[in-house]
């Protein structure tokens, strides 16, 4: 699994799991909108969590947005981690019956392969279950009522 990857899993493992309303999912939008505006976007792209809520505490013009949207670097970065958790939580529930198959399949080369690996992988999937069974189910409704909104910042 990329670095980058494994340390948002890690992140999100140990999240402080908020509810969130229709309102903090907009304001995160145009949070993450004026920072991409700004050419701010950079902090946080592709960036281990503790990275980004570094940069975002070390760039005063960053600070600025945020605080003129309410938040402080840590209240933005905990927002993230959440509608990341409730998108993962509804791809997740999309794709109940592959992540069994998948499961299954791994069930059955449990005999083929080493038991280390087969215990790693294992946990590796159900790990990734756990996280993201943490997001409350009112989060994981808006994060797929606005999912094309949330899946279009990745893309500017």
């Amino acid at each position: 699994m990329p670095e980058t990857a494994q340390a948002w899993l890690d992140a999100l493992s140990t999240a402080e799991v908020g509810e969130f309303s229709e309102s903090d999912v907009k304001n995160l939008l145009s949070t993450t909108k004026a920072l991409q505006a700004a050419g701010l976007d950079d902090l946080v792209d592709d960036t281990a969590p503790k990275d980004a809520l570094a940069a975002l505490e070390g760039t005063a013009e960053a600070r600025s947005i945020l605080n003129s949207n309410g938040y402080s670097p840590e209240k933005f970065s905990s927002h993230m981690m959440n509608i990341a958790m409730a998108m993962g939580a509804a791809e997740m529930q999309a794709n109940k019956a592959e992540i069994d198959a998948s499961i299954a399949q791994l069930q059955m080369l449990k005999d083929q392969i080493p038991p280390a690996q087969y215990e790693a992988l294992y946990a590796q999937v159900v790990g990734v279950q756990e996280i993201f069974a943490r997001a409350p189910a009112g989060n994981v409704e808006l994060a797929e009522k606005y999912r094309t909104e949330l899946e279009a910042l990745g893309e500017e």
